[in-house]
């Protein structure tokens, strides 16, 4: 979903200022039709259960029953979705994590029939040959970082002979 006017998202309205959507109930429009909510409590003798609701499962991938969300106006109207953001399918970044006030998106892979040096290796030999924009950049964890610090270790405990 893209906001089709700045000035509207800057204003917290999302981005029909003349009808009057606020972030909070867009994004509570698309976390119920696509993501669910519970809209109340069924009893059954001493038993409650929530009751959920949201698009159907075949409903939810098409984007067409997404653009149709019905979204209520601070006036009271109720508008279809795609009247207030531009709907579309995009390829992104699935989740966006922090750290450090930065932005952080993870790229994960398992190595076979090679070491993780040897992999780490050749992303160094390739990273000298891509320029990244600025404020980019790769950082290697996982089992590469723990090999590297058994190795460092290893160094320091094992006597180097020449």
């Amino acid at each position: 979903m893209r906001a089709r006017e700045a000035q509207a998202l800057q204003a917290g309205l999302w981005p029909n200022p003349v009808l009057g959507i606020s972030i909070d109930d867009f994004l509570k429009t698309v976390k119920v039709g696509i993501g669910g909510a519970t809209a109340g409590k069924v009893f059954e003798g001493i038993r409650r259960y929530d009751t959920f609701i949201r698009l159907k499962k075949g409903e939810r991938s098409k984007i067409e029953q997404i653009r149709q969300l019905p979204t209520r106006t601070e006036k009271g109207a109720v508008v279809p979705l795609e009247q207030v953001a531009t709907v579309d399918i995009f390829t992104g970044v699935k989740q966006v994590f922090r750290n450090k006030a930065s932005r952080r998106s993870f790229v994960q892979l398992n190595v076979r029939g090679r070491d993780m040096g040897s992999v780490v290796e050749a992303q160094r030999k390739i990273k000298k040959q891509v320029d990244l924009p600025p404020g980019y950049f790769t950082e290697y964890g996982g089992q590469f970082e723990n090999q590297r610090r058994a190795m460092n270790r290893l160094y320091i405990v094992v006597p180097h002979g020449t």
